[in-house]
């Protein structure tokens, strides 16, 4: 029987169930996680970083189904992976997991998990996370510029139309994008550069397609990396 794996992020939830799974984008509804009706896991295995009343669900989901609820901690180390952290609780969780999956996928690399943060990671081929950066992610981005700016206006969806805009709100999102890739390139280059390698990049979330075709380092788009470290570090949890 097959847990079920839960990725609570800051704007939608994300499960993997054997061979089902999907996610779920709003709280709308009575029942916001019908299409786990038909699941009958050994466990609920949960990352959180969003919100509180998605925990709540699915706390109260399990112990309807009468199985566990077991949650995702960052700790010193974990499946084969050592953290950078002195603390390691203040190293969000979902970016442990997605390393703890880039690890097993290729040893050493980069992490760039892009959703409402930007979060960038490096792990060398010993399992050391060796630290990272977290910034804006593109939405994020481009609604602080329109937040604090009065006379600034820019609603529409965030896509990057190249480098020269011709309006304001087309230089507002494609700054924001155009931004988050070029991070993500600076920090590609200058780690290979001090440490002499040639790592490869995994990329995930959310607005990981919006900031893809902007990247000048090669990468390998790995959307459910959260969820796949998830199902690892419950595995080794087990061991």
């Amino acid at each position: 029987m097959s847990a079920l794996y839960v990725d609570i992020g800051n704007s939608r939830l994300k499960w993997q169930c054997g061979e089902q799974g999907g996610r779920i984008e709003t709280l709308d509804g009575d029942n916001p996680l019908a299409a786990w009706a038909t699941l009958s896991p050994s466990a609920v295995v949960l990352a959180q970083v969003g919100s509180d009343r998605w925990r709540q669900h699915c706390g109260q989901w399990a112990e309807h189904r009468a199985v566990p609820l077991i949650e995702a901690t960052t700790t010193r180390q974990a499946a084969g992976l050592r953290c950078a952290y002195q603390t390691p609780a203040n190293l969000g969780i979902d970016r442990w997991l997605a390393m703890i999956a880039a690890f097993h996928r290729c040893g050493a690399c980069y992490v760039a998990d892009i959703g409402t943060a930007l979060t960038l990671d490096a792990v060398d081929d010993q399992g050391q996370h060796l630290g990272g950066l977290i910034s804006t992610g593109p939405k994020l981005a481009r609604d602080s510029v329109v937040a604090q700016a009065p006379r600034v206006f820019g609603e529409d969806p965030v896509r990057a139309d190249g480098w020269l805009a011709t309006d304001t709100p087309q230089a507002i999102r494609s700054g924001a994008v155009l931004a988050c890739a070029s991070l993500i390139d600076r920090f590609v280059e200058t780690n290979n550069a001090q440490q002499n390698n040639d790592w490869p990049l995994l990329v995930c979330g959310g607005a990981a397609d919006i900031i893809s075709p902007w990247l000048r380092s090669k990468f390998e788009p790995v959307p459910d990396l959260v969820l796949e470290g998830l199902a690892i570090w419950h595995q080794h949890r087990r061991q």
